[in-house]
Formats: structure tokens, sequence, C-alpha cells
């Protein structure tokens, strides 16, 4: 049954495993929102239901929160993944990955000057990716380099 029908096993065993819970979210985006039925495997749940089943496990792990709010941002639900963002930052969950996140979907709402603060926080953590900084700096939205930041 391969690949998928391991992701499943294991998110039926250890609901909130981060690595299988990006894992559903790659497949899911790779495929359109429609995770593959296939001849030997049929997927018996929802992505939100995975994410249901992580949270109900274990609801206090800030970074769930942070993959699930990863999921409804890639699908364009910007109010259920900043709902999902808060809701990690308010579990203690401070990684830069999910300040870059934050940042990305701030900039996506168009609210640059939380996109900015997030930005700078997940680059003071050693954030690698210059994606970010770059759109806000492509916007005028970056500090100036003789600035504090």
């Amino acid at each position: 049954m391969g690949l998928m029908a391991d992701l499943d096993y294991t998110l039926l065993r250890i609901p909130n495993h981060p690595q299988a819970l990006h894992l559903l979210i790659r497949f899911n985006n790779k495929l359109n929102g429609q995770l593959p039925q296939l001849s030997n495997f049929t997927w018996k749940r929802s992505v939100e239901c995975y994410f249901d089943r992580a949270i109900n496990f274990s609801p206090n792990n800030g970074e769930t929160y942070a993959l699930y709010g990863i999921y409804y941002h890639k699908q364009k639900k910007y109010s259920e993944a900043e709902k999902q963002y808060k809701t990690a930052e308010e579990k203690g969950y401070r990684s830069a990955d999910l300040f870059y996140n934050m940042g990305l979907l701030y900039a996506d709402l168009e609210e640059y000057e939380l996109s900015q603060k997030y930005a700078i926080k997940a680059y003071q953590q050693g954030y690698p990716l210059p994606g970010l900084r770059n759109r806000l700096m492509n916007l005028g939205k970056w500090p100036e380099p003789n600035s504090s930041q």
C-alpha cells in the first residue's frame, strides 16, 4: 500500500506526529486538495479530521496548531490560518517557522506592519529563507539597513 498507508497508520497511532502532519499537508496541496484514492488504499479521513484528532490527542501542543495554520494558509482560508497560528503562539510555540508563516500570512492580507513584526522575529531566530524579507523589501515595507532591526 506504500507511503500513503504508512502515513495514515502513523497518524492513527501518533495523531500529532509533526513530520507526518506536514507530509499530509504537502500531499494535499500537491494533489489540489484531493488525497488520492488508489485501488489498494482509500483515505478514510479528511485532512481536517487528522488535525482534529491531533488536537484532541494533545490540545496544548502548539506545533500542531502551527501546522494546521499552514494547511489553512495553503488553502487560502486566511482567517482560519490566522486563528490557528495565534493559538499556536498562545500555547507557547515560538519557532522561527511559526513566525515566518505568520509573516507570510500577514503579507498576503496586506497587513504589512504585522508581517514585518513576525518576519523580524523569524530572522532574529535564524530563519534561513529570504523570501519574506525580499517580499517586504520589494514593497518598501522592510526596515532600512541602518535601522535597529
